[in-house]
């Protein structure tokens, strides 16, 4: 018998989430309000925050929003009794910022913010702190603040392979593109996340090259006793820790499965200069992991990508072609300094990565 953080007794499974943030938007509460109510039930959701004000003025924004909600039926029924022009009245008063998260708490009991210092994230230290801090879960979720649930089943989508496979080390999901994706986007979510569900383990190498250790902590699942056993998250890690996790668990004879029934709304309208910076990580992240990464080639990938998403444009949107073309031609670029970053000035690679605060915590160690 386990007791969880309602003070339950339970035999059954447990799952917690854990969601790193960092000056959060709205996303973020839809994401919370959907994994509250999700069929599959969580016993927490574990918000480890980096910027407190971030979180603060976002709940603010929010509580302020619902306030004009509320008030706005009335507001028109009393505007024929309206104060006359010079009448003194007093604005209401605000709710105060340094009690607005724990409102929030008050009304979500799952949720549970642990607050750590900037200087303290890491892509894979600060997950791997979530997973410490559910300690006693089976299953633990990972999901970045802006990816949303489509629907109600994420939770009980991601936990069928675990349940059809012991060898499963992690379950992650098909990401969406939101509604203002370009079309472009919106054939990379199709790329990387297709409708068939797939697992995947060291057998499938030679066939799928680098996407056997594809694996997205935009939103994935992870076995809790495998994950002890693999050993956790790199760290400190520029970035790919999901990549680099799933890569040995594969090594380890483990096997890796995409779960196509668990969505996620999940894209971004990146520009050729943050795809630029983007892929500059990406390339130290696997320049610093030759044992996984040394025996695939990302290169052939990328252009069988290129291709695919040019062949796609046009028939369905020419006029992105050249932009895309562009930002391509800038992504490689990227990545390729990446992959030679030891080769580069301190200043140079502070010009080119998109994450200046790790490469000054490098330092210090």
């Amino acid at each position: 018998m386990r007791k969880d953080d309602r003070g339950v007794h339970s035999e059954e499974r447990i799952i917690d989430a854990v969601i790193p943030s960092f000056y959060p938007d709205e996303k973020l509460l839809k994401l919370v309000d959907l994994l509250e109510k999700q069929t599959e039930e969580l016993r927490a959701i574990r918000i480890i925050n980096t910027e407190k004000a971030g979180l603060e003025n976002l709940l603010s924004r929010a509580a302020a929003a619902d306030a004009a909600r509320e008030k706005t039926p009335q507001a028109v029924v009393e505007n024929a009794e309206a104060p006359a022009a010079g009448t003194d009245t007093k604005p209401e008063k605000s709710e105060d910022p340094g009690d607005v998260i724990a409102t929030w708490l008050a009304r979500h009991p799952l949720v549970k913010v642990t607050q750590i210092e900037r200087s303290e994230f890491d892509h894979g230290g600060t997950r791997h702190l979530g997973m410490e801090l559910s300690w006693d879960a089976d299953y633990v979720l990972f999901m970045t603040q802006d990816a949303v649930p489509q629907d109600e089943n994420l939770v009980a989508e991601l936990l069928k392979p675990f349940m059809q496979e012991q060898a499963i080390a992690v379950s992650y999901a098909r990401q969406l593109p939101a509604e203002d994706a370009r079309a472009a986007e919106q054939y990379s979510r199709t790329f990387n996340y297709p409708a068939q569900s797939r697992i995947k383990s060291a057998k499938d190498i030679e066939d799928l090259g680098i996407k056997t250790f594809f694996c997205s902590n935009v939103c994935a699942m992870y076995r809790r006793n495998l994950y002890e056993e693999i050993g956790p998250f790199p760290s400190p890690v520029i970035f790919n820790e999901d990549m680099v996790y799933a890569g040995r668990a594969v090594q380890a004879g483990y096997s890796i499965a995409y779960a196509a029934d668990a969505k996620v709304i999940h894209s971004h309208n990146y520009s050729a200069k943050q795809q630029f910076h983007r892929n500059f990580d990406l390339g130290v992240s696997q320049a610093d992991h030759p044992e996984i990464f040394a025996q695939v080639s990302s290169e052939g990938e990328g252009v069988q990508y290129a291709r695919r998403v040019v062949k796609y444009l046009w028939k369905n949107g020419r006029g992105e072609i050249p932009g895309f073309l562009w930002t391509c031609g800038w992504r490689l670029i990227g990545y390729r300094l990446g992959k030679n970053y030891r080769k580069l000035s301190e200043k140079q690679i502070a010009k080119y990565t998109m994450n200046p605060a790790y490469w000054e915590h490098a330092k210090k160690r």
